[in-house]
């Protein structure tokens, strides 16, 4: 795989339908239809993966196949000077680049004054969007203005007023670039998955006093409750990293959405909070949230987001059901069964394994605790078969679990003899067996050998009264959160 060709691949890869339309309207706009640089990046449209052979192939008889590498940087140059004019008029920091440029050109034609309302109007956009990045530029082309005035009379104190302003824009800078340390600092340990002890912690909570956010941009500011929210996420003080997160998404809604990386980072955001909401039992403001989030997919800004019905799709139906399962609203989760069952078939081989895993499990036991079991069974066998990835293993174990349960219920008692062994030799090969599942194995067993409902109902009074114990138990709880034994032997 060359990488040359690889990167130019992956870049069409990563194009969007209206990415491509505008590409192709740019490239057509003088008649041509035939340029070989359009032809190259059609048999690379259609390429699933890239084989520098396969390519060749496509493109047999073509008359610029003799000079591939050089068509291939040229339509490389071509896709990113279109997603450039593309995005120009969208995005706030290439209208602010525009109009600096705009600045400039009309100094050197000598028309101060059209310069001048320019730079006002400039100055108020910058501000506004916290686009402070720019204030370097937007300063030196301000000196140069005010350069044009010596000969009308400029007083020194005009110019004393700009070496102020650009001390302060300066200063501006220096106060975004210690936020901006901060949270990247703070993405990189989460990434890197750095644990940090006390003293550690300490000191990072000694550098948040240091950079408080009070007089900086919004981009300073949006950095620093990044940060905030990470650090206090890592350390498992959720409270505190729910009002970080909050703050954060309040502080990006006063941003233009089409501002650059915003939108994303919003999309981003937005799904931490309502993690945060769902771990504090907020469930009413993660019902609200996940609306919000469901809303985003309507507005232009978001829609150029990659993949992001498939992200909004899976973690809306997560964090909904699981909203719904540890309230036990089954029946209330069950009416949604239905269309986010048929999505996850439909959307399956796009979603992320460990969201395929997560969804079926809630499904399977959503229905399983209303008392659906050909569905709940349709949903958990999956997980029974198939490999049991390191991925999402803690739901695989579990699943075992369901997928015992359900066959109990439907009766397939004989079938049941098989799996109960299967099991048993499952959890002979694990070190880190709970006493919650040697009691499910052991109870399940006597089920299936009882005569007669009266004795059922006899080793179920019994299983209830021995989980009462195990349930105030902090390792064992857990067990409990994934499978609501309680509600089903008291239903």
């Amino acid at each position: 795989m060359k990488p040359a060709g690889n990167k130019l691949f992956l870049l069409i890869k990563s194009l969007n339908a209206a990415e491509k339309r505008h590409f192709r309207r740019q490239a057509t706009l003088h008649g041509k239809a035939d340029l070989d640089y359009l032809q190259l990046f059609s048999a690379l449209e259609h390429m699933a993966e890239f084989s520098d052979e396969t390519l060749k192939n496509s493109l047999a008889g073509a008359a610029f196949l003799g000079h591939l590498p050089v068509i291939k940087e040229q339509l490389y140059q071509r896709l990113l000077d279109s997603l450039h004019l593309y995005y120009m008029e969208q995005s706030p920091e290439e209208q602010v680049k525009r109009k600096l440029h705009q600045v400039y050109i009309l100094l050197k034609k000598g028309m101060e004054d059209q310069a001048g309302a320019l730079l006002t109007r400039l100055k108020k956009q910058i501000t506004r969007d916290g686009l402070t990045f720019f204030w370097p530029e937007y300063m030196d082309l301000k000196r140069a203005w005010l350069e044009k005035k010596f000969k009308s009379g400029l007083s020194p104190a005009q110019l004393d007023q700009w070496r102020g302003e650009y001390e302060a824009c300066l200063d501006a800078l220096r106060l975004d670039a210690g936020h901006a340390w901060l949270k990247s600092e703070m993405a990189r340990l989460h990434v890197q998955r750095v644990r940090h002890g006390n003293d550690a912690a300490s000191h990072l909570r000694v550098s948040f006093d240091a950079v408080q956010p009070e007089g900086v941009s919004n981009a300073g500011k949006a950095d620093y409750q990044q940060a905030r929210s990470l650090f206090y996420f890592m350390r498992g003080e959720m409270e505190e990293a729910y009002q970080s997160n909050r703050a954060l998404v309040e502080t990006l809604e006063q941003f233009p959405e089409n501002a650059r990386f915003i939108a994303e980072r919003y999309l981003s955001t937005l799904y931490n909070l309502l993690i945060d909401q769902l771990q504090l039992g907020d469930h009413a403001g993660l019902s609200r949230g996940v609306e919000k989030l469901r809303a985003l997919r309507h507005r232009p800004a978001f829609k150029q987001i990659q993949g992001l019905d498939i992200r909004i799709f899976q973690w809306s139906s997560q964090l909904e059901l699981n909203s719904l399962v540890a309230q036990r609203k089954y029946a209330e989760a069950f009416r949604k069964f239905p269309e986010i069952a048929d999505n996850l078939q439909l959307l399956e081989k796009r979603l992320p394994p460990q969201a395929v895993v997560t969804l079926r499990y809630l499904l399977g036991l959503i229905a399983f605790q209303t008392g659906h079991f050909e569905p709940a069974l349709a949903q958990i066998t999956p997980l029974y078969q198939e490999n049991r990835p390191a991925v999402a293993e803690e739901i695989y174990r579990y699943a075992l679990w369901l997928y015992l349960l359900i066959h109990y219920e439907l009766g397939n008692h004989q079938f049941m003899d098989h799996l109960l062994v299967s099991a048993r030799r499952q959890i002979a090969q694990r070190t880190d067996v709970l006493k919650a599942e040697r009691l499910l194995l052991s109870n399940l067993r006597r089920l299936t050998a009882a005569i007669g409902p009266g004795e059922e109902k006899m080793i179920k009074r019994e299983w209830q009264e021995e989980m009462k114990t195990l349930m105030q138990v902090g390792s064992e709880r857990r067990f409990f959160d994934y499978l609501d034994l309680e509600g089903w032997l008291g239903g």
